[in-house]
């Protein structure tokens, strides 16, 4: 049985920041993160005033140097609209980054930090316990205190906690394809932000970064 003030539930941005934000006020965490393999390789875009709780966690040099691109703005086609274009301040610059990357960066912060990290999968969470999968043995940990950082997952709130209501739903397409002309979104890091029509009246966003 593990034991700790605190166990961490998930190991993306929220995951890691707790961490880190609990481990250098001396709790001890223990940071249950995904196995490698569950991991989902998607570029996602960082905003500029994402920087200052980069800074408050310490990793805001380590992100700017992980070479990722840079984010300035966006090159806007929707619907029917004029196209127009979006830029931040001049001295407001936020990053394209892939996610796999950008959480390790993220990771290895919070190990620093003195965060105990598990790579295990979750199969319940009954508090103060929690089981978990580990290279194919379940182990158990126990804390007073549990945050449930896995996002959409909602490895707590499935368990009775969250409540689904009969209202919109929302589909997300991702995908990487090759130009075959030079890229529209001519000002150098912008995310171009586009709709085309789909069937019927149905118009589907695309976002991709240069």
């Amino acid at each position: 049985m593990r034991t700790a003030d605190v166990i961490v539930i998930g190991a993306g941005p929220a995951g890691c920041a707790a961490a880190i934000v609990l481990a250098e006020a001396g709790h001890s965490v223990l940071l249950i993160d995904r196995p490698t393999g569950a991991r989902r390789a998607l570029a996602e875009s960082i905003p500029p005033s994402a920087r200052r709780v980069l800074a408050e966690l310490g990793v805001d040099r380590a992100v700017a140097s992980a070479g990722f691109l840079p984010w300035r703005g966006n090159t806007v086609w929707w619907a029917d609209a004029p196209p127009r274009t979006e830029h931040f301040s001049p001295d407001a610059v936020g990053f394209q980054v892939d996610r796999n990357q950008f959480d390790r960066v993220l990771l290895d912060a919070a190990a620093r930090a003195g965060a105990c990290i598990v790579a295990g999968t979750v199969r319940s969470a009954t508090p103060p316990i929690v089981a978990i999968d580990v290279d194919g043995k379940e182990e158990h940990a126990t804390a007073p205190w549990i945050l449930d950082c896995s996002g959409r997952a909602g490895v707590l709130a499935r368990q009775g906690l969250r409540e689904l209501e009969d209202s919109h739903r929302t589909v997300a397409l991702a995908g990487i394809w090759r130009a075959t002309a030079p890229w529209p979104a001519r000002v150098e890091g912008h995310t171009l932000v586009a709709s085309h029509a789909g069937r019927g009246r149905c118009r589907w966003p695309v976002m991709r970064g240069t």
